[in-house]
């Protein structure tokens, strides 16, 4: 069987609407199984010099977005507009979508969701349908509306955290630099501000200046090593204790 005949018409037509945006003038002529798309990522990539990010067409960071698991996508993405550009551009999206889909979750589900917050398998489904960290999130901002248990109004905003959820991890910062909640920390506050950031929340690039200039340059330079280690662990190490 020829390799052309592995390819389906759709994948094919793919390739061309993609090619055809960016305005390439060389078709490709051969791709191999389903390695497809990301060999000509990378020969996209490659045959062009690296590129200003806010001239990225939405039709790439489309498929960069849907093909975010292929570390061939990201290394092509990267080599053409600069290292680490793949993952600024994903951790925008991530936070794009979560907003989105916080904006549009039916009424019902919330109050279903509140009335069972202390069911662990009712908190999981509704992260499934709605994304991770948001039933947690929604929780934590219902007791706060309602001024109701300033523990569990924290437990749930950093449960939520911990999750990835750009918004909560903003929220914690927010704290941790006030005191509300929680002890105030502005190391803490620093490396929560720093990952919702990094996650696509453009709010707290200001949170992480505030709390930058709180802090001495030696535990600035802590705080920096606290975020590494943070975002290293998936959010689950992210206490000062955790450096040691």
């Amino acid at each position: 069987m020829g390799s052309h005949e592995l390819f389906t018409k759709l994948q094919i037509e793919d390739i061309l609407s993609l090619h055809q945006s960016l305005d390439q003038k060389n078709a490709m002529k051969a791709f191999v199984g389903n390695i497809v798309f990301s060999s000509f990522f990378i020969f996209w990539a490659i045959s062009g010099s690296a590129q200003d990010t806010k001239q990225v067409p939405q039709e790439v960071l489309d498929r960069l977005f849907e093909h975010r698991d292929d570390p061939n996508v990201l290394y092509a993405f990267d080599h053409r507009y600069g290292a680490g550009t793949a993952e600024i551009y994903l951790n925008d999206t991530a936070s794009e979508i979560q907003e989105k889909k916080a904006s549009v979750i039916p009424a019902a589900d919330i109050e279903y969701l509140i009335s069972n917050s202390y069911n662990g398998s009712s908190i999981a489904a509704f992260d499934i349908e709605h994304g991770a960290g948001q039933a947690k999130f929604l929780l934590g901002e219902n007791l706060e509306k309602l001024q109701l248990g300033s523990k569990k109004i924290f437990e749930y905003y950093h449960g939520a955290a911990e999750d990835g959820h750009a918004m909560a991890q903003l929220k914690v910062s927010k704290f941790f630099y006030s005191g509300k909640h929680v002890p105030q920390s502005y190391i803490s506050s620093y490396v929560w501000s720093s990952i919702a950031a990094a996650n696509g929340n453009e709010l707290a690039i200001t949170q992480r200046e505030k709390s930058a200039e709180r802090l001495e340059y030696e535990y600035l330079m802590q705080a920096q090593k606290l975020t590494a280690i943070c975002f290293k662990s998936n959010y689950r190490k992210c206490d000062y204790g955790d450096m040691n």
